[in-house]
């Protein structure tokens, strides 16, 4: 089984030819994906070097401006030239091929629709946030980590049957979860242990997009949501009446 591995990166200079070359010693990636976001670093050369050095297929496709998660990843799926695909972020600082090997191993088996990788969120001081969103990713890690994973295996059919991918942002991946589920489709979670990766205040520093973006955007996603309660709530109802409001207002 072949498959095209799409990869959404915004200055990963740091990271990003790591993650490539596992992907380049992975048999079942034959197509390599890079969607640069709009980065200002690096990570453009470093693709590009990269290309020129493995004989496997490596498609770059460059926005000039940071158009979000979803929008890379639907236009890294238009591009795709395999049935079977298989997301991955850029910022992993320890990923092996055992770990995309994991990831798509029940996709060959034939046994599930979507493969979620999972790995425990580290325990981080949150500051300068409002105390909603403290409250939300407090609810977020404890009640469905896995659904907002990055790391997925499935097939180019389905995802690109998912309403509202391109305008997801960071949402993304909450959304895909939730499209499954509606579906009534297989879902698989493995667990991709001893994986590290860096946070957005490490790649990006102080002037880039924060943990506030991203949850901003899951906030969002979770108007499209129709698997609820089971995907979105777990079987909790939304937390207070301000997060109610929030909602509705965003």
């Amino acid at each position: 089984m072949d498959f095209s591995l799409i990869i959404p990166a915004y200055n990963e200079e740091k990271t990003i030819g790591k993650v490539l070359a596992v992907a380049a010693k992975t048999p079942e990636i034959k197509q390599i994906i890079v969607v640069n976001d709009g980065s200002t670093d690096k990570t453009k050369e470093i693709v590009l070097k990269f290309k020129t050095k493995i004989k496997k297929e490596v498609q770059l496709l460059n926005f000039k401006k940071n158009r979000g998660k979803g929008f890379a990843l639907w236009a890294g799926l238009k591009k795709a030239l395999y049935q079977q695909i298989i997301f991955s972020d850029a910022d992993f600082l320890n990923l092996e091929v055992k770990h995309l090997k994991k990831l798509i191993q029940p996709l060959k088996e034939g046994k599930t629709d979507l493969v979620m990788g999972t790995f425990k969120i580290k325990n981080k001081k949150i500051t300068k946030l409002p105390k909603i969103f403290k409250k939300f990713l407090h609810w977020l890690e404890k009640n469905y980590t896995y659904s907002i994973s990055g790391q997925r295996a499935g097939f180019k059919k389905d995802f690109m049957k998912i309403a509202h991918l391109k305008n997801a942002g960071y949402g993304v991946d909450l959304l895909i979860t939730d499209w499954f589920l509606q579906k009534g489709k297989k879902i698989k979670k493995v667990c991709l242990n001893n994986i590290d990766h860096l946070s957005k205040a490490e790649k990006w520093g102080k002037n880039g997009p924060s943990s506030m973006k991203m949850l901003w955007d899951i906030s969002q996603t979770i108007k499209y949501l129709k698997a609820k309660p089971k995907l979105a709530f777990e079987g909790i109802k939304i937390p207070d009446k301000k997060w109610k409001k929030f909602i509705s207002l965003h």
